[in-house]
């Protein structure tokens, strides 16, 4: 068990990384281009959608953005705010881990957008590069595969999600505590894709489209 001091440490990380996740970029970025991303597609406010409704070019900013509101927070936890563990300790780990999962928190569940985000899928991303670059590099061959032969993105996310506390549970010896964190993404994950699930299952899934600028006459 751990004493009250990590606990406390661990409630400082996912509150810090809950204020990181909530800055909703594809709500932010839609209204750069005038759109308002949560009333088109699918109303989510991840890059899948953003992709859809405004375009590539906002949807690589959204991915960025996403990506980056995950890693800082991740980084400074592991490299600057407690410093006293090393980098790759189970201490350590367990920290960037918790970090992450107040990210993802923020980022499906803003505050000031009636908790409603997007599902998280670029912030797991981000949690496993920070956690073990082995881990990202297996998670984007097999999410980029996927893409490219279904063109599902939610069957890609979905398949990263088992990845991941299964990858952890290997190179952790086992961890229980590491296994049941990282397996709370994947439970975020699938529930977040209920629908798409259920669309899959039905053969009836949207594949990834991209926005195409308009022409002007």
């Amino acid at each position: 068990m751990f004493d009250k001091f990590f606990v406390m440490q661990i409630v400082f990380c996912i509150i810090m990384g809950y204020f990181f996740g909530i800055f909703s970029s594809g709500y932010f970025i839609g209204k750069l281009y005038h759109v308002d991303v949560k009333s088109q597609g699918s109303g989510n406010l991840g890059t899948t959608n953003v992709l859809r409704v405004v375009g590539l070019k906002a949807g690589i900013i959204t991915l960025v953005i996403d990506l980056s509101k995950t890693l800082i927070p991740m980084l400074l936890t592991r490299y600057l705010l407690f410093s006293q563990y090393e980098p790759f300790s189970n201490d350590s780990q367990l920290l960037v881990l918790y970090t992450a999962l107040g990210a993802v928190c923020g980022h499906l569940f803003p505050f000031y957008l009636k908790f409603r985000g997007g599902k998280g899928i670029a912030c797991m991303g981000a949690c496993m590069l920070i956690y073990d670059w082995r881990l990202a590099a297996i998670g984007l061959v097999i999410f980029l595969s996927i893409i490219v032969f279904t063109r599902y993105m939610s069957l890609a996310s979905l398949t990263a999600s088992v990845l991941f506390p299964i990858f952890v549970g290997i190179t952790s010896h086992g961890n229980l505590h590491m296994i049941i964190v990282t397996f709370l993404f994947t439970i975020s994950a699938f529930y977040n894709h209920r629908q798409n699930i259920v669309r899959l299952i039905h053969h009836n899934e949207n594949k990834i489209t991209v926005k195409k600028k308009e022409r002007t006459e």
